[in-house]
């Protein structure tokens, strides 16, 4: 991967971080937890996704041993577990989880499968099945964590729209389109898809009757 590309990738990763850790600090806070146990929990989630890539022993980045994303996760775990003193926030906490958690999981996804094709060289089957299990890990963690019903499986597009997002950003891939650009599309795809079910009414099906978005 050029130069170029392997920077916007890693920053892209270190938003992805960013975001998963405010989605389970923010969850974690909303379900009544200490703040101090919601930075943690954030902090665990954001590192996941680095975590899991580079614990796999697959070539490519090692930006997570260097410390580039370990600022990323705190800082997203704070902000997330702060959230809820914000005015507005109380008001509007469960929309903003929802969008938090979509670009999240979009991100992840998108870039686990990217690094596995591109990075890696695995086949893009193989690429689609290991870049989802990574990818949907973190949340999963979070919900399970925090209290909740796993949205993994009680909701009705969940793992459905990160598939279809992954297999968007390695189609690009195949065809020719850099990393970056993939990752971004797959993620957007991510973003319409659960905005779609969301005005459609059948997002979170299996846990409305809790007060969730």
């Amino acid at each position: 991967m050029p130069l170029g590309e392997y920077e916007i990738f890693i920053l892209l990763e270190g938003a992805a971080c960013v975001l998963l850790a405010a989605s389970a600090a923010l969850r974690a806070r909303q379900n009544g937890g200490q703040i101090g146990g919601a930075v943690a929990l954030g902090l665990f989630c954001g590192l996941c996704l680095p975590l899991m890539r580079e614990a796999s022993h697959l070539p490519g980045f090692f930006a997570l041993v260097a410390g580039r994303h370990i600022p990323c996760a705190l800082g997203g775990a704070l902000a997330g577990g702060l959230l809820l003193s914000l005015p507005w926030c109380g008001r509007h906490g469960d929309a903003l989880f929802f969008w938090l958690d979509s670009l999240s999981l979009g991100l992840a996804v998108c870039l686990q499968c990217a690094h596995l094709c591109w990075g890696a060289s695995l086949e893009w089957p193989h690429a689609l099945a290991l870049g989802l299990v990574f990818g949907l890990v973190p949340g999963l963690v979070r919900d399970v964590a925090a209290g909740d019903a796993a949205r993994l499986l009680e909701e009705d597009w969940y793992a459905m729209a990160a598939a279809l997002a992954a297999m968007l950003c390695l189609a690009l891939l195949r065809y020719g389109l850099n990393a970056p650009t993939g990752v971004t599309a797959g993620a957007l795809l991510m973003l319409a898809l659960r905005f779609w079910r969301s005005r459609k009414g059948l997002c979170w099906q299996g846990i409305a009757g809790k007060g969730q978005v």
